[in-house]
């Protein structure tokens, strides 16, 4: 599985590439979870915020496909669009590596948003790796999108 990834506290967000459109520089300030842009209907979900990690600065815009007809001559528009932490790689983790989420954890709400997780207990800066479902992450936010 392709991914990009993104350091937050001691693991990396890994965000398969099979859900992004593009991605973008960003060096707006992000305040909220959630903004919604009335000018183009963008939504913006601030993963900083969103993970507690409010000391993170979000340097990249992950642009979620959807319908991919929305971008008219580079302008982007109706996407929902994930901030993150700056994206220090793109990597190919092999599927059998990656683990299902524990059953433990899904008293934790913010859990169910991750598909799986990796341990490279060898690794000496972050050495665990979740990988974010933003299908689910979206269908969590419903209300708050709407």
């Amino acid at each position: 599985m392709r991914v990009f990834l993104s350091a937050y506290g001691n693991f990396y967000l890994a965000i398969p590439i099979t859900y992004i459109s593009s991605i973008m520089l960003y060096s707006g300030n992000s305040d909220k979870k959630i903004e919604h842009n009335s000018e183009n209907h963008n939504t913006y979900i601030s993963l900083p915020i969103l993970f507690d990690y409010t000391g993170e600065t979000p340097r990249h815009g992950i642009i979620l496909r959807n319908n991919m007809n929305d971008e008219n001559n580079g302008i982007i528009k109706n996407k929902t669009i994930l901030l993150t932490t700056e994206i220090e790689h793109e990597i190919n983790i092999p599927e059998e590596r990656i683990y299902s989420m524990p059953k433990i954890l899904d008293k934790i709400k913010i859990s169910r948003v991750f598909s799986g997780i990796l341990f490279e207990p060898d690794r000496q800066d972050k050495n665990m790796f979740l990988f974010l479902n933003p299908e689910v992450l979206i269908q969590n936010l419903q209300k708050e999108l709407e």
